[in-house]
């Protein structure tokens, strides 16, 4: 079975690289071997790139004291191993690791991603707690994924386009669409949020677009619709996808 390091992967490492510059960021093969090493991983244990891509990451990880059940060969996810590392001018320096574990089909370890933050960073996130409990517009975390899911919300948040948030109920897609809402040039405009699976298709209508006095039975007063309502911020359809086909049609 021929192995090679995913394009997205390694994308995804120099994204989190230029998003925290002094942290250390790199990406092994399925022979642990470095296919990346990011400049924050060159200023932090003072290796040069040249020198390390193609070695095996311990030759830039050099632990002062062996920490069981470090290695993402074995797991899935690291979050926050307080780690104590020799640099290339043998300084000891205190760190903070994060990793992911990638699998083939078969289940066999195929590379993964590392991010290793000093121990002395006050927060990843500025303003926040320390990088093991980073906080981000209420959504908590600092795991790989979820500093890319902040970077992602920065970026998407300076557009005007409509923005789709997926995910399992309790996922947080409100916090992450507040978020965005906060992140926006939107940010001092209403947020309004509409449960879509709440309502009849005849309330609907109304809650959407609003209705003036007397346009049905018991309409006795003019009435806003959220788009009204969102005017100059953010509007946020909770499970859209339960909206009625036509005022889907409607609603595009």
């Amino acid at each position: 079975m021929q192995h090679t390091t995913d394009a997205n992967l390694l994308q995804f490492a120099q994204d989190i690289g230029t998003l925290f510059p002094d942290a250390a960021v790199f990406v092994v093969d399925h022979e642990r071997r470095l296919t990346f090493w990011s400049d924050g991983a060159e200023r932090l244990l003072g290796f040069r790139r040249a020198a390390m891509l193609g070695q095996t990451c311990l030759a830039g990880n050099r632990c002062v004291e062996c920490v069981s059940a470090c290695g993402i060969t074995r797991q899935t996810a690291i979050s926050g191993n307080a780690l104590r590392l020799r640099t290339a001018d043998d300084a000891v320096i205190d760190v903070r690791k994060y990793a992911i574990g990638l699998r083939d089909a078969a289940g066999e370890f195929a590379g993964g991603l590392e991010v290793l933050f000093p121990a002395a960073t006050t927060s990843p996130v500025p303003g926040g707690p320390m990088p093991d409990e980073a906080a981000f517009h209420g959504l908590i975390g600092s795991s790989p994924a979820m500093l890319a899911a902040f970077d992602l919300i920065r970026r998407v948040a300076a557009t005007e386009m409509p923005v789709l948030i997926r995910g399992e109920s309790g996922t947080g897609k409100e916090l992450a669409a507040r978020a965005i809402h906060a992140e926006s040039p939107r940010h001092d405009g209403p947020f309004v949020a509409l449960n879509c699976a709440t309502l009849t298709a005849s309330l609907l209508e109304s809650e959407l677009f609003g209705h003036v006095r007397g346009a049905f039975t018991g309409a006795v007063r003019d009435h806003r619709g959220v788009f009204e309502r969102a005017q100059g911020g953010t509007l946020f359809l909770d499970e859209v996808a339960e909206l009625p086909v036509e005022l889907q049609a409607k609603l595009l």
